[in-house]
């Protein structure tokens, strides 16, 4: 960009927090007093509030402080991740100020002949209430969850599958204190990767009979399981719809694992998100080809549900949602996905 040639005294240049004299005799800081007190009033409110963000982050964690001490290992079958919250959180009413009761939602309220906890069928989404670090595209984590922070004494975090069960156990101890029997999960989220795809699988059927475990004796059991196709770089093209075969075959032995999984659970139904399968630049992509892999990858998995797994009568499901993150996705709408299986 080219130099300005002029300015004004009301219009100085700015570097920093003072301007910078110059030989055109502008109104600077010592010609002024008003424009002097105004730039260190200005530096004194930038100084203090860097000071409180970062004295204020060091003494109130978002996350409890972890205690001095010898470092614990494995897991603490009675550890609470919500001390203050009551064991189940009450319904008051609506005139009830108590931020932890709920005020209009009354689980055991018969509404036209049922429960109302029977038409609100709430369930607990394990990526967002459990793995969720809040980081987006453009900003770093701002969550930081207790059942990720290091054992007490410990200086670095739990090893990855003790981190899953805890992270399990944090799962059931909201889901109680918020009376909620259904849950929803990736495979990936509930469990570690492993360098091969066997070892993952080891790793995901230790988890899953670790919250088998959890789930006995309670009405508690899975919305949904599904298997994350969008995540690993081997996605990046897509899953059902990569042109890579080896890529296909991947994603068709992951299905297959997260259904056995959803079934081992009590899983009510088994859900597809095709976050990957799509397109970002048409005169590269043989539409035709790709629609009918995905067509082939649907009617494999709804092969192995319902005559290999015995699930008739326990739904597949699609979950259209366009542009995340796929700029052109197939399962763009509810009619768009409508129109491809009746295709």
């Amino acid at each position: 960009r080219p130099p300005r040639t002029h300015r004004t005294a009301h219009h100085p240049r700015r570097r920093g927090l003072f301007r910078q004299p110059n030989n055109n005799k502008m109104c600077t800081k010592n010609d002024n007093p008003e424009f002097y007190f105004r730039d260190v009033l200005a530096a004194t409110v930038q100084f203090l509030l860097i000071a409180l963000i970062l004295l204020g982050g060091r003494s109130t964690p978002v996350y409890a402080a972890v205690v001095d001490g010898t470092c614990a290992s494995g897991l603490d079958n009675n550890e609470v991740f919500w001390p203050d919250a009551p064991d189940v959180i009450p319904f008051k009413g609506a005139d009830s100020h108590d931020p932890l009761a709920f005020r209009h939602y009354n689980a055991t309220e018969t509404v036209l002949g049922r429960p109302m906890k029977d038409w609100l069928r709430f369930s607990v989404a394990f990526w967002h209430s459990i793995r969720n670090d809040g980081s987006d595209p453009f900003g770093f984590p701002t969550k930081r969850w207790p059942w990720d922070a290091p054992l007490p004494g410990c200086d670095v975090p739990s090893p990855p599958m003790d981190l899953a069960k805890r992270r399990m156990r944090a799962l059931f101890e909201l889901m109680r204190k918020l009376g909620v029997d259904l849950w929803c999960f990736h495979d990936r989220d509930i469990a570690p990767r492993g360098e091969t795809l066997e070892e993952t699988n080891a790793m995901l059927d230790e988890i899953v009979e670790y919250a088998a475990e959890l789930q006995h004796g309670t009405d508690i059991r899975p919305l949904w399981g599904t298997a994350q196709l969008f995540a690993e770089p081997h996605y990046m093209h897509g899953a059902a719809t990569s042109p890579s075969v080896d890529v296909f075959v991947r994603a068709a032995a992951q299905v297959k694992k997260a259904m056995d999984a959803t079934k081992r659970l009590g899983g009510e139904n088994f859900n597809f998100w095709g976050g990957r399968e799509g397109y970002a630049f048409l005169p590269t992509t043989d539409l035709k080809t790709e629609r009918t892999h995905a067509a082939v990858f649907f009617k494999m998995a709804r092969d192995y549900w319902v005559k290999d797994l015995g699930q008739k009568g326990r739904p597949l499901l699609i979950e259209p949602k366009p542009q995340e993150p796929s700029k052109h996705q197939y399962d763009w709408d509810v009619g768009t996905t409508a129109g491809f299986l009746r295709e």
